[in-house]
């Protein structure tokens, strides 16, 4: 997009971390693995995470079915997007986008609001584990994943991390009664061994 004069970055963000206070946007282009290009990449996606709550609320308020579809599906995948390019240092050097099978998935199964929840919820989540601890806007960037978290997690998917401990009890138990069938057939096989020996 900047080769090709396509660019919409607001400048009133980006001028704010390129170097000196050049108005050249090619500085995060040239420099992808500076602090201020992440800064300045995850400023932009924080202030795009303002809009999040105005987004659902104006969603809940859809009660066509086709009509939420329309609208809402372009917001899920905006979400997804913002969960991709957030301090990946990637953008300043190659098309970064969401898979086709996510995009897929999504034109799928949005079709309520708890299902926009649930996408929402799952993102915010993933993007709260990355936010740096230095970045400039990690604070408001916390603040609005959290604000996000909790507003969509009444439908989101049960944790399944309470269930984390049957998953390794199966295979340990598993193991044990292996290890003890083990020892108990290598035991009758040395008693037959030791009988057959003493026989003779």
């Amino acid at each position: 997009d900047l080769d090709q004069g396509r660019t919409w970055w607001p400048d009133e963000i980006w001028a704010q971390y390129a170097a000196n206070g050049t108005k050249a946007l090619d500085h995060f282009k040239r420099f992808p693995d500076n602090a201020e290009s992440i800064a300045c990449l995850n400023h932009m996606v924080t202030d795009t995470l303002e809009l999040v709550p105005d987004c659902l609320a104006y969603l809940q308020r859809l009660k066509d079915v086709q009509v939420f579809r329309f609208c809402a599906i372009p917001q899920v995948m905006a979400i997804a997007t913002l969960a991709e390019v957030y301090n990946n240092k990637h953008v300043f050097s190659r098309v970064v986008k969401i898979r086709k099978g996510l995009s897929a998935k999504l034109m799928l199964d949005t079709n309520s609001m708890d299902d926009v929840y649930r996408v929402f919820h799952h993102l915010a989540k993933s993007m709260r584990r990355k936010v740096p601890a230095k970045d400039p806007s990690a604070k408001r960037t916390r603040e609005l994943l959290d604000f996000i978290i909790k507003a969509t997690e009444s439908a989101a998917a049960p944790d399944v991390r309470p269930y984390s401990a049957v998953i390794w009890i199966v295979p340990v138990l598993s193991a044990v009664y292996l290890i003890a069938r083990f020892r108990q057939r290598n035991t009758s096989l040395d008693a037959f061994l030791r009988g057959r020996v003493s026989s003779r």
